[in-house]
Order: structure tokens, then sequence, then C-alpha cells
């Protein structure tokens, strides 16, 4: 089975500022992803990690989706499992490819 992921970037300026405790916010980014197959399943996540609140940075999704794309070209789908029980460190890539 053939495996298809694609991660698209995206910074977007709020409509409203978003004031926490933490700060305020006046842009959001964050990374769309894409999950797909020969057999016609798809899955598209959103992760956006937010600073002050999530335990991973933008950064650190970076460089993970980086080791994503090494490991899908390696054993394509196969990958996520190892990936889903191992990896703690990215709760917003985690949501993303679990939505």
């Amino acid at each position: 089975m053939n495996a298809s992921f694609r991660a698209l970037a995206y910074e977007r300026e709020l409509p409203h500022a978003i004031v926490t405790a933490h700060g305020s916010y006046k842009r959001r980014k964050g990374v769309i992803i894409k999950l797909s197959d020969d057999s016609g399943h798809l899955g598209i996540g959103d992760a956006a990690p937010l600073p002050g609140f999530s335990r991973d940075t933008f950064e650190e999704l970076g460089r993970a989706l980086d080791g994503i794309v090494v490991g899908m070209r390696a054993t394509g789908f196969e990958f996520f499992r190892e990936f889903f029980e191992t990896s703690s460190s990215n709760p917003s890539l985690i949501f993303a490819l679990g939505t």
C-alpha cells in the first residue's frame, strides 16, 4: 500500500487578539497535516502549539515532522505505530495525527 504524507505550514493573523495570563496573541501558526493511501483513506489534522500553553514549540514540531518524513520513506504507515507508542514530546503533533 502506498502512503502519502503532506504538511502545510501556515501563519494567520487573528481577527482579535487573544489575551491570557501568558500574554497576548495576535497571530497563530501551525501545520495542516494530510495522510492518505491508495485505498482512498484520508486523514487531515492541525498541529498548532500555543506558546505558554503547549509543552512543545513550533520549532520542535518542525523537527518532528522531518522525522516523520524519514520514517514514512523507510516503512510507510507502519512508522506511525511506533511513533504513537514512543513519542510523548510532541503533543500537538500527536493530536493532529489522531484527529
